[in-house]
């Protein structure tokens, strides 16, 4: 077999594995991610807004379950805000990191740049490149006593 030939051969079979990989976060983790929650006192809600102040998820009951969260934007941050009538509020700005299906798509870049360019960018504007972070979220609330200090 020519060198030409071998190297035809080889470029087809990258970009048929590259391509195939379209997509790869997003069969691998979805546009949902679960989040566990343990916020106490009981009867504390826990709500989950956008940088606009849309609402994207709540929680009447907080204390003990899981949330199920659409996959942040291209790795933006949510607002989370635990509550509860006569205890202080508590906040969490959420971070994004990459993953696991994310870094294929990156490591297909290597070999093939413009599929693994494709790929990873595909996932990304699905929402699946990215987690949430933290995906646990725990507190205890204070009583709106001691709000002030």
């Amino acid at each position: 077999m020519s060198t030409s030939r071998w190297v035809a051969n080889f470029v087809t079979l990258l970009l048929i594995v590259a391509f195939g990989q379209i997509g790869c976060a997003l069969l691998l983790n979805g546009r949902r991610q679960d989040l566990k929650l343990a916020v106490k006192p009981q009867g504390s809600t826990l709500s989950v807004f956008k940088w606009d102040g849309t609402r994207v998820a709540s929680s009447d009951e907080a204390s003990t379950g899981e949330l199920t969260l659409p996959r942040p934007h291209r790795g933006l941050s949510y607002l989370v805000v635990a509550s509860r009538d006569g205890f202080c509020p508590t906040y969490w700005l959420t971070g994004s990191k990459p993953t696991t299906g994310a870094y294929i798509d990156l490591a297909l870049m290597l070999p093939a740049i413009i599929p693994g360019a494709l790929a990873f960018n595909i996932d990304a504007a699905s929402n699946a490149a990215f987690d949430i972070a933290p995906s646990a979220f725990e507190a205890k609330l204070s009583e709106t006593s001691s709000c002030d200090r």
